[in-house]
């Protein structure tokens, strides 16, 4: 988490600028799927996540990075690196979803932080805020819960196509509006 949040701040200008173009974004998408899709086909899925050990932290924190990338999914990258390490599909998306923790609530902290100082939240507000937080909360651990269930009997496959049909709609939507 610590690399991910220094590589944003050192390139946000150019994470919120060059790289939010459609084409950018597509190719991104295309990238995260053909990532997935190799990890797929070349991990051994055989290791536990009781076996993780030091480097597999560091190599996939460093795939989280690549999320900053617009385009990129952080579970998908994560997901991805720790298949690379031969960890089983269910340990990998455990993995990354523990991964995923401190970057969401950090970013969450930062979000409600600049929300406060903005004057974005009033009494009123706060606990339509709190009911949206709650709501959300749940419905990502239900998310997560499909997905582990689904993991743990199948491929990730789905995910591949699903990017796959992803990015061909952004590029045909792009190039519908006269490109870039």
């Amino acid at each position: 988490m610590l690399f991910r949040s220094a590589a944003g701040a050192l390139a946000s200008d150019l994470i919120d600028g060059a790289l939010r173009s459609p084409l950018v974004v597509a190719a991104a998408v295309l990238a995260g799927a053909a990532l997935l899709g190799l990890a797929e086909r070349l991990g051994r899925r055989e290791r536990p996540l009781e076996g993780i050990a030091i480097f597999d932290g560091i190599f996939t924190g460093l795939a989280q990075a690549l999320a900053l990338i617009p385009g990129i999914s952080r579970s998908g990258a994560t997901i991805s690196a720790a298949l690379l390490l031969g960890f089983n599909r269910a340990s990998a998306a455990r993995f990354s979803f523990l991964l995923g923790i401190p970057a969401i609530a950090g970013g969450g902290v930062l979000e409600l932080r600049r929300l406060a100082e903005s004057g974005g939240i009033s009494d009123g507000s706060a606990p339509l805020l709190l009911v949206g937080i709650a709501t959300s909360f749940c419905a990502g651990l239900l998310a997560i819960s499909l997905l582990l269930r689904l993991l743990s009997g199948g491929s990730t496959r789905l995910f591949v196509f699903y990017r796959l049909a992803f990015a061909a709609l952004l590029i045909g939507t792009a190039l519908s509006r006269g490109g870039a």
